[in-house]
């Protein structure tokens, strides 16, 4: 829907999508206290996100650095949609 949105309203409007993964907020704490143990190795850059990491991801989509960005969808998961390989996480 977004590819979509973003066809119809360019060059006028510029729509792109922020996917965050985890992110350490007071919301998720509870649960990342129970599965960061196991969450934060598989991870390739070995953390969770801040609220910062996102932060600053909007502000670049927002800004003219990103003028010719149109229609993506921007990952802020640490790399934790990359393929992870066999054996590397295990259940909690």
């Amino acid at each position: 829907m977004m590819m979509s949105i973003a066809v119809e309203l360019a060059p006028k409007v510029r729509v792109n999508l922020v996917s965050p993964g985890w992110v350490r907020t007071p919301m998720a704490e509870q649960s990342l206290q129970r599965i960061g143990p196991a969450l934060v190795p598989t991870l390739p850059n070995q953390r969770v996100a801040e609220v910062d990491d996102v932060v600053n991801a909007v502000l670049w989509l927002a800004s003219d650095a990103s003028s010719h960005c149109i229609g993506q969808d921007l990952c802020i998961s640490g790399g934790a949609l990359l393929v992870v390989p066999r054996g590397q996480m295990r259940p909690v």
